[in-house]
């Protein structure tokens, strides 16, 4: 087993990276043999097999990415191999792989080379033209001169001559850590540029979720407009952005604003094909305006009903997050925690039940959540309930238990569980 972040190989028992935290995957993908875009710098050329996957290992914890040049591998696996950045992460590369340089004992020259790129680097934005400096290293990405730069009291509003604030071209770029810093330093959130886009607009035109979520925790202004009338809501919509749209609607981004070509995000979801979007969009306007009357599918459920009963997690804990009533009923009395144990969703439950659903709801013939798992033969949901504590002796309205459902449908292991919950029940 190895983790995809920083591809350590982990003894098989083991299912998430002790570092990273993520879960572990049996084979890692292939890496990429592309050639370096334009833009981009080679850092050094090696010969060294195992500097050169260390190197790409801290690269990799740092989020840089990175591009092994075939341009610069023959056939033998002893000939110098290239590694380059985009040109903008040079600097941070440098600096995070400075300290792995001088263990493998590099040159001195090579160190040193390093070291004076770095320095007139960084001196070229503390020397620069002040108006403008901030802008330029964040476009650059170069942190440690943002660090000083700001550490100097340079206005952290200033503009370039494209209009553009710091904090837009971070946002824009999708640097979280220089977002943060920026907005520690009193950046103005809803300055804009001369298009008229802010640093969320731009964020959101781009996917950056977590600068969204940043932004719109300093009130950012969930419905600022650019020149074009739209909104963050309608690019991301446009874009088929799920999360952001997610982040938007939960900060009461209104779907009813219309761009100039006189479109909601609404519409502009629907004419891109992005139903899942447009669905969620759509339910958000209804609830918005109070008219929840065409809400529901052919078979009477609603959005949060239909998304429990299919699994899907995230717009789950999207119409959760816009509102959607977690004891709204089917014609048959179902509710979302009903259908998630139909269909045997033991994910689904578990975000209901956390997000507050009621877990001992009856529907129309006295039904529990519990007693449709049992009957669906549903181990996972079965046991998701009674850890969050459902009653396992209710009866529906035949008198018939969750237990003798599952008992009655040969379900032995649900049976046994039963068993044992009614017993210390």
């Amino acid at each position: 087993m190895f983790c995809p972040e920083c591809q350590v190989e982990y003894r098989e028992g083991f299912t998430e990276c002790s570092d990273c935290r993520v879960a572990l995957v049996e084979e890692l993908a292939e890496e990429s043999e592309s050639e370096a875009p334009k833009g981009a710098t080679v850092l050094f050329v090696t010969e060294d097999a195992e500097f050169l996957d260390q190197a790409k290992a801290v690269l990799r914890a740092e989020k840089i990415e990175f591009f092994v040049d075939p341009a610069e591998v023959d056939a033998s696996p002893e000939d110098p191999v290239g590694l380059s950045v985009r040109t903008a992460d040079e600097a941070a590369a440098n600096e995070c792989l400075r300290d792995l340089m001088e263990r493998y004992s590099l040159s001195d020259e090579d160190v040193e080379l390093l070291k004076t790129s770095h320095e007139e680097s960084l001196s070229g934005f503390l020397e620069g033209d002040e108006k403008a400096s901030l802008v330029a290293a964040a476009r650059a990405g170069h942190s440690q001169a943002v660090e000083k730069l700001l550490e100097r009291g340079v206005d952290v509003n200033q503009r370039n001559e494209e209009g553009q604030t710091p904090l837009m071209v971070a946002a824009d770029a999708g640097d979280e850590a220089m977002v943060e810093d920026f907005i520690s330093a009193g950046a103005d959130v809803d300055a804009k540029d001369p298009a008229g886009a802010t640093a969320l607009l731009l964020a959101a035109r781009k996917a950056r979720a977590s600068i969204v979520e940043l932004l719109l925790k300093q009130r950012a202004d969930v419905n600022a407009r650019h020149n074009g009338g739209s909104t963050a809501l309608m690019l991301a919509a446009e874009k088929g952005h799920f999360d952001v749209v997610r982040l938007l609607l939960a900060h009461d981004a209104d779907t009813g604003v219309k761009n100039d070509a006189g479109k909601t995000a609404f519409q502009i979801a629907e004419h891109m094909g992005y139903t899942r979007i447009a669905g969620l969009l759509k339910y958000k306007e209804q609830r918005d305006h109070g008219d929840e009357s065409d809400a529901t599918d052919d078979t009477g459920r609603d959005p949060l009903m239909a998304a429990a009963a299919e699994g899907d997690e995230k717009l789950v804990e999207a119409l959760i997050d816009i509102g959607a009533d977690l004891e709204a009923t089917d014609p048959d009395g179902r509710t979302a925690l009903m259908w998630a144990a139909l269909e045997g969703q033991a994910d689904i439950a578990e975000i209901l039940l956390l997000r507050g659903a009621e877990i001992d709801a009856t529907d129309n013939e006295g039904g529990t959540a519990l007693i449709c798992a049992a009957d669906q033969g549903s181990l996972d949901v079965v046991q998701t309930l009674l850890d969050h504590d459902a009653d396992p002796t209710l009866e529906d309205g035949q008198g018939w238990t969750a237990l003798q459902w599952a008992k009655d449908k040969g379900y032995k292991e649900i049976a046994a569980l039963l068993r044992e919950a009614e017993d210390n029940h």
